[in-house]
């Protein structure tokens, strides 16, 4: 387990039982509680059938756990983990988990399984035991199926720090489906570790070479460095840029993982960390507020609320404008992507080949970089805008409070928005492509065979292939597809102002909970009020002990 995520659950339950204490909303530590308990970071194993992805797991684990030999029509993407106890466990999406034993798992023995289905297996391990809880993923192989290539992108980008390219060293160099990923991996800044395997089937010489040419094109797509490059043979245990190979690359993700976590549930605990921190603050009553004053800031604080979502109103709104803009991007860039096949796709035009893959990666692609390159940096542009409002608006509330958005507004409203641009980015996940499109492509493809492949597979004219392409199936792609892009931006930009409006609303309540109470301390009047100072100012020097803790995680 990580480190942060070992100190987060030592200290959970102390912060649980402030938080109580204080009369918050317990559900609101209930998606943490199960984030610490359940996170693991995985490490999704890609490549074709044939680069012996499995193999190189019965190696590292020195066992003989998963099959070899495998059946494409089986083949399960499968997460093996540490556990004290042995589990193996077949899930579905939509029915319930069953039971496997080593047997069944070996021979791939699943029965019906449905989109969506993979197996777990926990095991203990010592080599996975050094993991601190990382999750390797046996990714089922692929030439170019675009299925594949979905399942390895939206089900796993948010969950992973990194992603390991698998290549036999037959193989020569990357395959053409690999390099579609490898890219979508490069929009998405996905870091990548490289293992070629089989290496005893080559001289050392060839092996050399290989693994220039494939870590020279992975890098060419990229634009960034491999995290590590590692040699696996089956007479040695490993061999590359270090004697420990592969397993020593693993070690060196650890850290990665680490800020992985911070940014996925460490940062979570520091907001929550900070809004008791800010409540105590109130109740400490540092200010000498007396009840008056309370009800007056109690009233100026609901009239600013309502200018808030008055102003995330208009930042949707402006977001919203932007929709068209940005599909007439990606259509030009899925347009551009199909022109710069067009051999690819006449030739699986004439001979009834995987139009489906090429088209879909490249509507992949497009998207990817329409997010990426235009809607991500035009939210941030506006959420941060939001920050002249700190000088404005918020200024005679002067709750003091060190998180700073854009580092010069009033306390208050930095309370507000504290998380809120982060929290945003992160709810900015990609509708799975494959859901979305997967429809559009089933009538591309079934309009192509229907009026002209077989015509031009019998005719086998080249050149009349590519100007199909050129003059119809362009065209019909994109006239398919302005539509279903346009409304997945839509959506994603409800999704991210909801939460952006959701995360206001709960910090804007926290401090209107802060007040009322100190309100009513204060008409109380009670004797124990200087006990409870004496409470509330050991509370908050503990809390504050694990903010800084949480920072030097932040640092690494």
């Amino acid at each position: 387990m990580l480190h942060e995520q070992v100190f987060l659950k030592e200290s959970f339950p102390r912060i649980e039982f402030i938080w109580a204490a204080h009369n918050f909303p317990l559900e609101e530590l209930a998606a943490l509680s199960a984030e610490l308990n359940e996170f693991s970071v995985r490490l999704p194993l890609i490549g074709s059938f044939s680069a012996g992805k499995s193999s190189l797991i019965n190696f590292l684990l020195d066992e003989s756990l998963l099959s070899i030999a495998v059946n494409p029509e089986t083949c399960l993407p499968t997460e093996l983990r540490f556990a004290d106890d042995e589990l193996l466990i077949l899930h579905h999406p939509a029915q319930e988990a069953v039971p496997l034993d080593r047997a069944a798992l070996k021979a791939q023995e699943f029965g019906k399984v449905e989109s969506g289905s993979w197996v777990e297996v926990a095991t203990p391990s010592p080599v996975l035991a050094r993991l601190d809880g990382m999750t390797l993923v046996d990714m089922p192989g692929w030439e170019s199926g675009i299925e594949q290539h979905a399942e390895a992108i939206d089900n796993y980008l948010e969950r992973s720090s990194a992603y390991c390219i698998v290549v036999s060293v037959d193989e020569g160099g990357l395959k053409d489906s690999l390099k579609k990923i490898i890219e979508e991996l490069a929009i998405n800044k996905k870091p990548m570790m490289l293992v070629l395997t089989k290496c005893d089937k080559k001289t050392p010489e060839d092996v050399a070479s290989v693994l220039t040419q494939v870590k020279d094109e992975i890098e060419a797509i990229s634009g960034t460095p491999l995290l590590s490059v590692s040699t696996v043979s089956r007479k040695t245990k490993s061999s590359g840029d270090t004697t420990e190979g592969w397993a020593c690359a693993l070690q060196q993700l650890l850290p990665l993982n680490e800020v992985f976590f911070h940014q996925r549930v460490g940062m979570r605990a520091e907001r929550l960390i900070d809004t008791l921190v800010r409540h105590l603050k109130q109740l400490l009553n540092s200010e000498n507020l007396t009840i008056e004053e309370l009800k007056s800031k109690q009233a100026l604080l609901r009239q600013q609320q309502d200018q808030l979502l008055q102003d995330l109103q208009r930042t949707e709104q402006q977001l919203q404008e932007q929709v068209t803009s940005i599909a007439t991007f990606i259509c030009e860039q899925f347009s551009s992507r199909l022109k710069a096949q067009l051999e690819s796709l006449a030739s699986s035009l004439l001979h009834q080949g995987d139009i489906n893959g090429i088209v879909g990666a490249s509507l992949r692609m497009a998207y990817a970089m329409g997010m990426e390159e235009r809607l991500k940096p035009l939210i941030s542009s506006k959420l941060s805008q939001l920050d002249r409002f700190a000088e404005v608006s918020f200024n005679e509330l002067n709750f003091s409070h060190d998180f700073q958005l854009g580092g010069k507004g009033s306390g208050m409203f930095q309370d507000v928005l504290s998380g809120l641009l982060p929290l945003a980015l992160a709810a900015l996940t990609r509708i799975p492509a494959l859901m979305i499109f997967a429809p559009i492509l089933k009538s591309i493809l079934g309009s192509l065979f229907d009026n002209a492949t077989e015509e031009m597979a019998k005719r086998e004219q080249r050149e009349e292939a590519r100007q199909y392409v050129l003059t119809t199936l362009i065209p019909d792609c994109l006239a398919l597809v302005r539509a279903p892009i346009t409304a997945a931006l839509s959506k994603s930009i409800e999704l991210v102002m909801g939460q952006v409006k959701i995360e206001a609303d709960r910090n804007i309540s926290h401090l209107q909970l802060s007040l009322q109470q100190l309100s009513e301390q204060l008409t109380a009047e009670q004797e124990t009020d200087a006990k409870n100072k004496v409470r509330y100012q050991g509370e908050q020097a503990e809390l504050v002990v694990l903010q800084t803790k949480l920072k030097e995680f932040a640092r690494g």
